[in-house]
Formats: structure tokens, sequence, C-alpha cells
């Protein structure tokens, strides 16, 4: 059960949750994709031994660089629901983070061009008083901010 579930109101729903981004992970990928490749490339010219020590050494130090994103990416989770923003940053030592809908005067959005093409970003939002808080790296921010827009300001039913 997630932290969102797990901190619901009664009555209240969960309308959307999101993440940190994949891209995350990408420094230590490339770092671990470089080592294989020295790896493959000591296979195929076993006599340079320098490819295997570099390789293992590359793959070695990828792994330990990916422990602090993974622990970043399992531990954070953005969640709106019908009454609130609800934002959880750690596992070890944990952040939390609590809007009410009727409190929220903004969601801004920062979108890199790179951001914008893989859908990830930095989401700021500010609430009534001194709350403001900032998170980067967020899986589709644009998607989040619509629909926190769409729980403050909700559309009117439809006649039947």
């Amino acid at each position: 059960m997630s932290f969102i579930e797990k901190h619901l109101l009664p009555g209240e729903q969960i309308l959307y949750v999101s993440g940190k981004h994949w891209k995350i992970f990408l420094p230590a990928t490339l770092l671990l994709t470089s080592g294989i490749v020295f790896l493959v490339l000591y296979l195929m010219h076993q006599e340079l031994r320098l490819l295997m020590y570099g390789g293992i050494a590359l793959a070695i130090l990828a792994v330990l660089l990916l422990i602090p994103p993974l622990i970043e990416y399992l531990g954070t989770e953005f969640g709106v629901t019908n009454r609130r923003i609800l934002i959880k940053v750690g596992l070890i030592r944990r952040r939390s983070t609590e809007v009410l809908l009727n409190k929220v005067e903004g969601v801004q959005v920062d979108q890199s061009l790179m951001g914008r093409i893989f859908k990830y970003g930095s989401i700021v939002v500010t609430g009534m008083g001194v709350t403001r808080e900032s998170f980067r790296d967020v899986a589709a921010p644009l998607e989040f901010r619509k629909r926190v827009q769409e729980s403050i300001n909700p559309l009117p039913s439809s006649p039947r």
C-alpha cells in the first residue's frame, strides 16, 4: 500500500499519482553500459587485460551510483486527491507535504527541451501563506498540474 493510500481521509479519493522520472537512472545506466562494452571488447581482445579491469571497475561504480536514484525513485510519490495534494519524498528519511486544494494558489511547471520530449520536469506547488514546495525530475508534470487544476475547478456535470 502506498503512502498516499495509507493517508487518505474518509471519503477522499485518489485522482492521480506520479513519481520520479526514469531519467534519474541515466548516469548510472550509461556507466554500466560503458563497463559492459569494455568487457565485450576484452572478450574480443583477451590480450588487453586493462579492458577487463576497466569494465569491472565501471560496472561496480555504476551499481554503487545506481543505489541513490533507486532509493529516490522508490521513495517518492506525488498524488492528487479530490481534497488535497500529497507529496512524499524519501524512504529512510521522509519529507511529506500536504496542501489542501482550497489553499493551492498554483502549480508551476518548468521543463527543458529534453523534459518536454521525455515528459519530465520540475514542479513548484504554491499554497496560501508561505507554502512553496519545489520538486525536480517529476514524471509527467503537466498532467500533475492539469489534475490539480481539474480538482480545484471541477467541470460542471452535463445535464441529462
